[in-house]
Formats: C-alpha cells, structure tokens, sequence
C-alpha cells in the first residue's frame, strides 16, 4: 500500500476510503494537488514538502482524516482499506523534548 503519498494527499481530500491498488495511483490523484509531484529526494528537497502541504494543504484534515481511516481499517477485515499512521510519527517529534 502506498504510504508517503497516501498522507500528502490526505491533506487536500475530504474523507475517502477509496481503495488504491499502488503507488502510482496515489501519485496521480495527487498531481490534482500537487500538479509536478515526483517522487524522488530531489524534487521533494526543491518543492520543500512540509511548506507546500501547509501552504496548499490542510494538516487538521490529513490528521482528523488518517484517525478515522485507521478505526475503520482496525474493525475492517479488508487488508486493502487505505489508512496512514504517519500522523503517529508527527507527533512524536511535537511531543519529545529536547535533552
């Protein structure tokens, strides 16, 4: 399942379960958004991704959208809904303090 991009294109779309069999599905729901998205290190370095996805997007959404996905996929018995937990991984780094 498409992951990375999967979270960028939470931040742009209202509640979706849609169902995307890879990558390259994700991608191209998400150059709607992001219309020269690519994925590699150096187009993500240059278009500074954290800066677009707030400027352009909605990070409340992506996360209000991503918990209600992961309830759905963890009572689902359907290994294919789409859901993201990166949000999970955000927050650590909002959480930690430094040492």
């Amino acid at each position: 399942m498409p992951c990375i991009e999967f979270w960028f294109l939470l931040h742009f779309k209202p509640y979706s379960n849609k169902i995307y069999r890879n990558c390259n599905e994700v991608i191209q729901e998400l150059k709607q958004f992001l219309p020269d998205y690519k994925k590699t290190k150096g187009f993500l370095q240059k278009l500074n991704i954290y800066k677009a996805l707030v400027e352009k997007g909605d990070q409340a959404l992506a996360i209000k959208t991503a918990i209600r996905l992961c309830k759905e996929y963890q009572k689902s018995d359907n290994i294919q809904l789409p859901y993201s937990e990166i949000r999970l991984f955000l927050s650590s780094f909002r959480t930690s303090k430094p040492k």
